[in-house]
């Protein structure tokens, strides 16, 4: 496989990047499969929430985040609709992933068990 290098700022690790990436692309096919599709005026909401959230509200902020981070006004918005089909598909699937839940935490406890086993931080 051939990986591009993190940005410098990236908080997570390169795979759990990759695999949050990658629950995205299914979560986009998936809700085109079901059908499922967000008007504009949701996504235009959903924008606006997240640029809230992370104090980006006024244009110029917007615009320097933008560019920090790499990414197009059209980009953004893209990535600001795939992210709300991801909820939707959640939404849809939230019984699923209710039950799916404890064995993910059974299986991430191997992480914890393998620390204090051998006294490594357990993320490693």
């Amino acid at each position: 496989m051939n990986h591009e290098p993190m940005p410098a700022f990236a908080p997570e690790s390169p795979l759990v990047t990759r695999k949050k990436a990658l629950l995205r692309l299914l979560a986009v096919q998936e809700a085109q499969r079901l059908g499922i599709y967000v008007a504009r005026h949701d996504v235009v909401a959903f924008s606006r929430a997240f640029r809230n959230r992370f104090a980006l509200g006024d244009e110029s902020l917007l615009a320097a985040w933008l560019r920090r981070a790499g990414l197009t006004e059209p980009g953004f918005q893209r990535l600001m609709e795939e992210l709300l089909l991801q909820v939707e598909v959640e939404n849809r699937y939230e019984a699923a992933i209710d039950l799916a839940v404890p064995a993910q935490v059974a299986l991430w406890s191997a992480t914890q068990w393998r620390a204090e086993q051998y006294g490594v931080e357990p993320w490693r």
